[in-house]
C-alpha cells in the first residue's frame, strides 16, 4: 500500500470519527454544573499551584 492510500485511509477515518463526533454531540442536553467541586489537598500540587494549599 502506497503513501497515498495510507493518507486517504487516514482522511477517511478522521472523517468518519468527526461525523460521529458531531451527531453524538447533539444528542443529549448540555447539563451546567450546578454545585462546586470540593478538591483533595494535595489537588494543587499536580500542576505546582498554590491556590489550594492552605
Amino acid at each position: 500500500m502506497g503513501r497515498k492510500k495510507i493518507w486517504i485511509v487516514l482522511a477517511v477515518v478522521a472523517c468518519v470519527v468527526l461525523g460521529l463526533i458531531w451527531f453524538d454531540g447533539g444528542q443529549q442536553e448540555q447539563r451546567l454544573i450546578e454545585q462546586p467541586v470540593v478538591l483533595s489537598p494535595s489537588a494543587g500540587q499536580i500542576n505546582g499551584s498554590q491556590e489550594n494549599m492552605e
